[in-house]
């Protein structure tokens, strides 16, 4: 939250150091637990809930003490609960030491807030043509099968609700709760045989990825005329951030991208990405870890010769071969130059086995993703199991010591601490589905997640001629100076 004050303070020529966030040292101590100061307060101090007296305040018809009151309730109540949390992380092994690294981002995403990406003009208004021919055609198809049905009304796409009455009422598919992607990808998957209607669910799921898009595209860059998104530290249980839109209080109007949602795989990836431009005399590089949370993964199963195959060759190649058959070489991506259909399943697969995901939810993963990148396969759900039942023969010890310790450890303490200092809490009913998936990603998510925000900060300290423009969990992206192009004056101004 500091990050909208400081960025205003700065503007007024005031330079400021951040000691402690309470937003940070909450996310630290709990991050399953809410991080508002009116949770923290409720907890944490004997005051009471008082909030409403600030954003109920009217100006020039209140009393302007009563105003002054509430924001020395709020300066005093953050005292309060600052002492608090200090108490309670030299409680928890290594807390002081990871709240105060974590600290130490805030100046970071708040520079990472402000350069943002130059955008392309020019890319962007040819896409959106694209794009909006792209939506027409869906409709059009949409239409006219629809007519094959004797349905001559015009059904609006957007609706949720007109959709699940097309579907479930009018044309009698099996009800289902909803009509999400997950729900939509499982009739195609598992239930729907008429080829009609199977195209009918894969024209809806594509038109909203498409319109999606086009929402990307028309988004409205800063008012510098720069693409950029607002970094939230403490965004999630695992500890990694999450990004959203520059709204209000940040900007009067919606602004933007959510950067860590933006599809990065298939040609919609390659379309938004293309409209993100270095700025003159820089190059854009992106830098990413290796297969990272599923070497973390064979870490954790003491599984030494899985964790030293990642290194010996194309271990989703491999994880191919043994679904479909044939050799390594045959779906390389490296020899071939491209993801194949086979290799992207092996990859997904393996990732659903790390985290205990059963046949249905795998399939609807692979389906969903293949779908999005427009990768040319299906499984079905007894497919995905059998190809689950190959990988638990693969790397037994996935399950046999990276699961079970997991389980072992919460069944004894709700606590589990993973790198770099971090632990979380876990509250979900004991020996659910919910409870295991969540515990099993923790670590590897984490581990990789901080890994890269120590690396964010040791290339600010050393490499301040690089710009930091993007983080995305496992990867970060650069504006950095292009010398080959430039001037032997510019060169020595540098």
């Amino acid at each position: 939250n500091f990050k909208y004050d400081q960025d205003k303070v700065n503007r007024l020529g005031f330079y400021i150091k951040l000691y402690w966030d309470i937003m940070i040292g909450s996310h630290c101590r709990s991050s399953e637990m809410p991080k508002g100061l009116a949770f923290n307060t409720s907890i944490d101090t004997k005051e009471p809930y008082y909030k409403y007296e600030g954003r109920n305040f009217i100006p020039g018809k209140d009393n302007i003490e009563d105003l002054f009151i509430y924001n020395c309730k709020d300066a005093c109540v953050t005292r309060e609960i600052f002492d608090v949390q200090i108490n309670d992380l030299q409680e928890i092994p290594f807390g002081i030491d990871h709240a105060t690294w974590r600290m130490d981002l805030h100046q970071a995403y708040l520079d990472i807030d402000n350069c943002g990406f130059k955008v392309g003009e020019n890319e962007r208004k040819a896409l959106i043509h694209k794009y909006i021919d792209w939506l027409v055609k869906l409709e059009v198809e949409f239409q006219a099968i629809l007519k094959e049905f004797n349905i001559e009304e015009k059904i609006n796409i957007a609706s949720p609700v007109r959709i699940a009455k097309l579907l479930y009422e009018e044309l009698k598919i099996p009800k289902r709760e909803g009509t999400g992607e997950q729900v939509l990808t499982a009739l195609i998957g598992n239930t729907l045989k008429n080829v009609k209607l199977i195209r009918l669910c894969e024209i809806i799921l594509e038109w909203r990825r498409v319109d999606k898009t086009l929402q990307y595209l028309a988004a409205r860059p800063d008012y510098d005329g720069r693409m950029k998104t607002t970094w939230l530290i403490s965004g999630t249980e695992n500890y990694r951030t999450s990004t959203n839109k520059l709204e209000e209080p940040i900007r009067p109007e919606k602004i933007g991208w959510a950067f860590q949602t933006v599809s990065k795989h298939g040609d919609i990836g390659n379309d938004l990405r293309s409209i993100l431009v270095a700025d003159p005399h820089y190059v854009i590089v992106n830098i990413d870890q290796s297969q990272a949370e599923a070497r973390v993964c064979s870490l954790l199963a003491d599984d030494e010769d899985t964790l030293r195959s990642y290194d010996l060759g194309d271990k989703h190649a491999l994880t191919a071969s043994k679904f479909f058959g044939g050799k390594e070489e045959n779906y390389s991506k490296k020899l071939l130059g491209y993801e194949c259909p086979e290799r992207f399943v092996g990859k997904t697969l393996r990732h659903a086995y790390h985290l205990g995901i059963k046949k249905h939810e795998a399939m609807i993963n692979v389906n969903t993703d293949a779908r999005k990148y427009k990768i040319p396969i299906r499984i079905s759900e007894w497919r995905a199991g059998e190809c689950l039942k190959v990988l638990a023969q693969d790397t037994p010890k996935i399950q046999t010591v990276f699961h079970y310790t997991i389980q072992e450890l919460l069944r004894k303490n709700r606590r589990i601490h993973g790198t770099y200092g971090a632990s979380r809490y876990f509250f979900d009913e004991m020996d659910s589905g919910d409870l295991w998936k969540g515990a099993y990603s923790f670590i590897p998510q984490q581990t990789v997640s901080d890994k890269t925000k120590h690396v964010l900060l040791k290339v600010r300290k050393n490499l301040w001629h690089i710009k930091i423009v993007c983080e995305a969990h496992d990867a970060l992206a650069f504006l950095i100076p292009d010398r080959s192009n430039l001037s032997d004056d510019i060169l020595e101004i540098q």
